[in-house]
């Protein structure tokens, strides 16, 4: 559904509204502010180590984000509530920017310009279906 918006905003807006469709464990926000918007998670999964969980999810969203804003997009930096690592290598290695631990939050730092990219292969008539099929579901 969020490759049919018509935007990159659009899109993760709507993933942040329908995640809980998919996975009622990650909670999604969308925050801009001074030219910087973040994309930050929230794992709700008691009993789970969710160090694992949050990093798989933010790698994920990360892949989302650069499949959908094109293979050249990059973050400014990857946060990460948890201690750091022995070696955060991998973790620059896979983000490709500057990586954070013990962070206020778990999440995508971006420019938000970036939100205002196009998708090339966004479809309105889909997209509007997608939505109207998505919110019977949450109603139920």
């Amino acid at each position: 559904m969020i490759r049919e918006e018509t935007d990159l905003r659009s899109a993760l807006n709507s993933l942040v509204r329908y995640i809980p469709v998919h996975n009622e464990s990650l909670q999604l926000r969308l925050e801009e502010e001074r030219g910087i918007a973040v994309l930050a998670l929230s794992v709700r999964s008691p009993g789970i180590q969710p160090r694992h969980v949050t990093e798989l999810s933010v790698g994920t969203f990360f892949r989302i984000m650069r499949k959908l804003a094109g293979s050249d997009w990059k973050p400014s930096r990857v946060c990460f509530e948890h201690t750091t690592p022995t070696s955060d290598a991998t973790h620059r290695r896979f983000f490709g920017c500057r990586v954070e631990f013990e962070h206020e939050f778990n999440g995508i730092v971006f420019r938000s310009s970036d939100l205002d990219a196009p998708l090339a292969m966004s479809d309105a008539m889909l997209a509007r279906y997608a939505h109207r099929y998505l919110d019977s579901i949450m109603r139920h």
